[in-house]
């Protein structure tokens, strides 16, 4: 866990400003990146090879390297000009992957791709919203909904097993990846939920209708509203089994149902022991920091801890029959609840 870094900006941007530079990024990436612009530039390299009086394929892909240059220029100059202001929400721009030709040569430039690289800034620009602001234009959320969709492909990715042949150094780069953007999620769960952003009311409205029948704008935008409120949904599960220290187990079988049945006694044993103990007493050390933001992180996060431990103390006592309740178990737990209490006690 890293805790949120001290600094702040001095102002906040608009939700108007930073809602009108995003929107110039999803123009870019419409427009200059994907599989329809590398086909284009494929075209467009190929016409101008055949043209050639040339023989040689480096007329094709030089034709192919200045076509995919002038995607780069577009990536450069967006950057340039709209990172400044997400950045001061403590939003940065990563590039996505690069379609490439047969050759190996890129065809489009990469997606830029928003993430959050510092929460405490985003979650202080979030504490300044208001419900009815954020959702009186659908093209506020679309920020929101790609950090989303961002924050669960890294927790997927560091969830997901990995090959016995990949690099140590690779896994344990994916895995601290993965848990701290659910972290990140974590840490503005509070406001997701103030701000209904986890379930939006123009996307609540869009799904009781039926599904349009046709490929169009109104069907991307049903699409995109079931994808982001499922999301969503994902992202709250994977809290509360991450809260029972078997996020990766969970993610592997897709289903409370099938995580059950295959009897993964995680909550049994040496290994739970070893990671909740170290995550408790991680956390336990940011509630003593003398630093503020730290400390403050830190008792968020043992609230939250707590609440999942004695989530699962509850479950224990309401149903005996399952796989994962015996006396060991509820010991351990109770013994870690009684600790993270005395240290966020005022």
């Amino acid at each position: 866990m890293t805790s949120p870094n001290e600094t702040s900006p001095e102002k906040i941007p608009s939700l108007q400003d930073i809602t009108d530079s995003y929107q110039e990024v999803i123009i870019f990436n419409n427009k200059h990146t994907g599989m329809s612009i590398g086909i284009m530039n494929i075209l467009r390299a190929t016409l101008e090879y055949e043209e050639s009086v040339e023989t040689s394929t480096g007329v094709f892909e030089e034709a192919l390297e200045k076509a995919n240059s002038e995607d780069s220029m577009h990536k450069e100059l967006t950057q340039i000009v709209h990172e400044d202001i997400l950045r001061s929400i403590g939003v940065s721009l990563q590039h996505g992957s690069q379609l490439k030709s047969s050759t190996g040569a890129s065809i489009s430039a990469p997606k830029l791709i928003p993430t959050i690289a510092d929460i405490d800034m985003f979650q202080g620009f979030l504490s300044k919203q208001s419900k009815t602001e954020i959702q009186s234009d659908d093209k506020n959320l679309d920020l929101i909904i790609d950090l989303v969709k961002d924050i669960k492909k890294r927790v997927i990715e560091g969830a997901t097993p990995f090959p016995e042949s990949t690099d140590l150094y690779m896994v344990q780069a994916c895995r601290y990846s993965g848990e701290l953007a659910l972290k990140h999620y974590d840490y503005i769960y509070d406001d997701i939920k103030r701000l209904e952003l986890d379930e939006p009311d123009y996307f609540i409205e869009l799904l009781q209708g039926e599904a349009p029948a046709y490929l169009g704008e109104e069907y991307s935008e049903y699409i995109k509203a079931k994808q982001h409120i499922e999301t969503s949904q994902d992202l709250e599960e994977y809290l509360e089994y991450w809260g029972r220290d078997l996020l990766i187990q969970y993610i592997r079988t897709g289903s409370p149902e099938q995580l059950q049945k295959e009897k993964i006694m995680y909550l049994d044993g040496e290994h739970m022991n070893i990671r909740l103990n170290k995550q408790t007493d991680y956390i336990i050390d940011l509630c003593n920091s003398q630093n503020d933001n730290e400390k403050d992180y830190g008792v968020a996060s043992a609230k939250n801890l707590l609440q999942g431990i004695n989530s699962t103390i509850t479950l224990m006592k309401d149903n005996q029959d399952e796989w994962y309740v015996n006396e060991e178990n509820e010991i351990f737990l109770k013994f870690l609840s009684t600790a993270i209490s005395l240290n966020i006690e005022d």
